[in-house]
């Protein structure tokens, strides 16, 4: 994918490839992402990204979402706490991504969901993409987050479980 690390008002996006480069990084990652992933964050997420909260579990989530995503930690500028996760993935097209993210608990409500998608968008802006998230029908918060970010919905792909919002960039995909 075409995106680099990238700063908000109050949050710093990175790649986490640097951070998984050896265990003086890895390690630290994983022991601020137990408290971050817990039962309540993952609830919302497909099946494949749940995981038990023990720190091999932990490290094989990682690995796992390494594997097959492009991994971003979500900081605060101010203090460089991790607060979340931004996840991107293009399973079959490089212009079509699909994206998931996830916030500590403690920092529901804050507007950084708000924050961290209008700063994608903005990263996207002039490149030929179409970025595709899936929302629970339980969590019409994030449907609302997406949509305020410049996403509609697409009734075509949803069903009774999942709500599918896409943003299209200026030029649409063939």
């Amino acid at each position: 994918m075409d995106m680099v690390s990238f700063n908000t008002d109050r949050l710093t996006l990175c790649h986490w490839h640097d951070a998984l480069d050896g265990p003086q990084t890895r390690d630290p990652l994983e022991r601020d992402l137990l408290p971050l992933l817990t039962p309540t964050v993952l609830a919302h997420l497909p099946p494949s990204l749940q995981t038990p909260q023990t720190p091999n579990a932990i490290n094989k989530w990682v690995t796992d979402r390494a594997r097959e995503s492009d991994v971003y930690t979500i900081s605060t500028r101010a203090q460089g706490q991790l607060v979340g996760l931004l996840i991107l993935a293009a399973p079959h097209r490089a212009d079509h991504i699909h994206l998931g993210y996830l916030l500590a608990e403690r920092e529901w409500g804050q507007g950084y969901a708000s924050e961290i998608l209008q700063g994608l968008v903005a990263q996207f802006a002039n490149q030929r993409v179409r970025l595709t998230g899936g929302v629970g029908r339980d969590n019409p918060a994030s449907g609302r987050v997406l949509v305020k970010a410049g996403f509609t919905s697409d009734t075509d792909q949803s069903d009774d479980h999942t709500l599918i919002y896409v943003w299209n960039g200026p030029i649409t995909p063939a």
